[in-house]
């Protein structure tokens, strides 16, 4: 995934279909504008691999949310 970010405070975070959070990729403070790219590698925040389904890719801005919904098939 392919984000364009400007300066503030930030969040990216994975959710489960039932709303459970599964791993935060990405937390911080920006001073300017950035484009970042990320690869998630199907883990969760222990490390272990999740399981078949829709997870939600959850993007936390100064002045807006995104989501972005995946299949992950094993």
């Amino acid at each position: 995934m392919k984000y364009d970010l400007y300066p503030g405070n930030y969040e990216l975070e994975v959710f489960n279909s039932v709303g459970e959070h599964v791993r935060t990729l990405d937390s911080r403070q920006l001073t300017g504008p950035v484009h970042l790219s990320y690869t998630w590698d199907g883990t969760n925040k222990w490390g272990d691999p999740v399981a078949t389904g829709i997870y939600v890719f959850y993007l936390s801005e100064p002045y807006a949310h995104r989501a972005k919904r995946i299949l992950v098939v094993k």
